[in-house]
């Protein structure tokens, strides 16, 4: 079902693409089913069905992370109006996703000590997204000069995840804040159920009335966020080589199905050498979504 999904949707340009599937249970642990397909223009499909070695850059589904952990924390509310030009309250900037906690929270926070709330947020990440050998997952034992730079990493800029951790991190939002049992990690809990309900809510609301109002009409109620980003063509299986130059630019779409009683999660990211269409992740979910409801899996 993901092969021809994803196959369907790299069909729909005649552009150098590649796409990157994965989906797991709600809070069963299980290792999240992958697949990779890369399709040349007039050539052949390239296929791995072990692609948990396929980075992402986040993008604007970080956001999601660093709002929970500044709820949690306490350090902000969603009403809270942002100072800038438009004057948006949290709720407002995560539905546009504009940088809504770190032009206004995060670079005001890391100013004021060493120990600041975001040093906090950066020394959780392992417990939000497990850790890795392969992709960037900084761990700060000194407080660098560059903190814009650093702080972009709430705006998942400045990191690379596989999607196995990003599933980590919505599977336990959907599963009331709690991450399950894998291998030799015992279950645990990365916020509390309050605010797990609450960013919950608000990954639905982004679907009805934010970035991802193309899966509003989803016959599943869907909950979830659009993030974008750029990668080295050496990072990306289709081109096999570090010694690749050059960039992608990716986009995806991270979300969990039924809204009101999760049972799966699932990330689509797409890969392009030319500007992404930030849509077609978002219209590719719908369209396994939709898949899954027909072979009666739901």
């Amino acid at each position: 079902l993901l092969v021809e999904s994803l196959r369907a949707c790299l069909d729909t340009t005649g552009s150098t693409i590649s796409g990157l599937v994965s989906i797991s249970e709600v809070g069963s642990g299980k290792t999240p089913l992958s697949v990779f397909l890369s399709k040349q223009e007039d050539g052949p499909i390239f296929e791995d069905y072990y692609a948990d070695r396929a980075p992402v850059v986040p993008g604007g589904i970080m956001q999601t992370a660093t709002l929970t952990y500044y709820l949690d924390r306490g350090a902000v509310s969603m009403e809270k109006s942002m100072t800038g030009l438009d004057s948006l309250s949290v709720r407002e900037g995560f539905l546009k996703s504009d940088r809504y906690v770190t032009d206004r929270y995060v670079l005001d926070d890391v100013e004021k000590e060493f120990r600041s709330e975001y040093r906090g947020f950066m020394d959780n990440l392992d417990r939000y997204f497990g850790t890795s050998d392969v992709y960037y997952v900084p761990q700060f034992y000194y407080w660098g000069p560059l903190k814009r730079n650093i702080a972009s990493i709430c705006d998942g800029t400045g990191i690379i995840l596989s999607q196995r951790q990003i599933l980590q991190f919505y599977g336990s939002i959907a599963n009331g804040g709690v991450r399950p049992s894998r291998r030799y990690f015992p279950k645990s809990r990365i916020c509390s159920e309050e605010i797990a309900k609450e960013i919950a809510s608000l990954l639905r609301e982004n679907v009805t009335d934010g970035t991802g109002r193309l899966l509003k009409d989803c016959p599943v109620p869907v909950s979830g966020k659009i993030g974008t980003g750029i990668l080295d063509k050496g990072r990306v299986p289709e081109y096999g080589s570090v010694e690749e130059k050059g960039e992608v630019r990716m986009s995806s779409f991270v979300g969990f199905f039924p809204s009101y009683d999760p049972k799966y999660v699932m990330c689509v990211t797409l890969y392009f050498n030319d500007c992404p269409g930030n849509s077609l992740p978002a219209l590719a979910f719908g369209d396994i979504v939709k898949e899954i409801m027909d072979k009666g899996l739901l």
